[in-house]
């Protein structure tokens, strides 16, 4: 594999990972991600209207029963995804930008330069003349 084809292999994606999961709300994500647009195709029935904030002294003092009282819940909950959401991207981005800065720097991927130290080969090794 050339050095080129590795920088292709590692290069951010333009696309949102968003865009690669349809639009209905039962699609497929890893257990550990969470992905607002799909958590908002699931409740979006429910925040819909004018009702108070979760937490607030207007939302407390509401019925249990009060759809406004479920909506103001699930907003909340959906504020909480649509952060975790995007510190997520901004990990998956910044994990790109450092893997793609070992191809810049090192001319190999992280594997590569992994391997190399495990084998202790790392950057200070000088090969033997022969």
């Amino acid at each position: 594999m050339t050095t080129k084809e590795k920088a292709e292999r590692i290069r951010p994606r333009s696309a949102s990972r968003h865009d690669e999961i349809d639009s209905k709300p039962t699609s497929p994500i890893a257990p550990h991600e969470v992905n607002a647009a799909v958590m908002y195709l699931c409740i979006a029935d429910l925040v819909t209207g004018t009702f108070p904030e979760a937490g607030t002294a207007a939302w407390i003092r509401l019925d249990r029963d009060d759809p406004a009282w479920l909506a103001g819940l699930a907003a909340a909950a959906l504020q909480q995804v649509l952060e975790r959401d995007i510190r997520q991207n901004t990990v998956i981005e910044a994990s790109r930008a450092v893997s793609a800065s070992a191809m810049v720097v090192y001319g190999k991927i992280w594997g590569e330069i992994a391997r190399d130290i495990l084998q202790g080969r790392g950057a200070a090794y000088i090969p033997r003349a022969s």
